[in-house]
């Protein structure tokens, strides 16, 4: 078994190697589209047109998350970042509401609710057709 200074030297011998991805060469050209909102498609499309190299959007959008991201520090998670959103709208911020906007408020949640209560009276009670195992299935006229 190997002790942890030979372990140590055998690692110091090791050559350094370069960047395993194709796009590093492009990592800063990437980084910079993805920060004016350029989606990956159109970084792959670009990339294609302009500088001939054919690479998909989802390796672009791989080669973001593991390269790109990586130097901003740590990023909210999605749970985080939808629970915030919906907070967010559970809790409006405390601002002052005009009478007309907390009017039109209340009218929006009544057409909801009519409109959901037009939706479960419309579902029929039970089922529209009988069975009968010597007989094809047939709609009833019943209702």
């Amino acid at each position: 078994m190997l002790t942890n200074d030979q372990l140590r030297q055998l690692l110091e011998k090791l050559p350094e190697r370069g960047p395993r991805s194709r796009l590093h060469p492009y990592g800063d050209l990437i980084a910079e589209m993805r920060h004016r909102n350029y989606s990956y498609r159109e970084i792959a499309r670009f990339l294609a047109e302009r500088c001939g190299f054919q690479i998909t959007h989802n390796a672009v959008r791989n080669y973001v998350k593991q390269y790109c991201l990586e130097s901003r520090g740590p990023q909210p998670s999605p749970k985080s970042a939808g629970q915030q959103a919906l907070a967010a709208v559970a809790a409006p911020a405390k601002s002052e509401e005009s009478p007309s906007s907390r009017e039109e408020m209340e009218e929006v949640r009544q057409r909801i609710a009519a409109l959901k209560t037009r939706r479960h009276s419309a579902t029929p009670d039970g089922p529209s057709f009988r069975f009968d195992p010597t007989q094809p299935l047939r709609l009833t006229d019943e209702e």
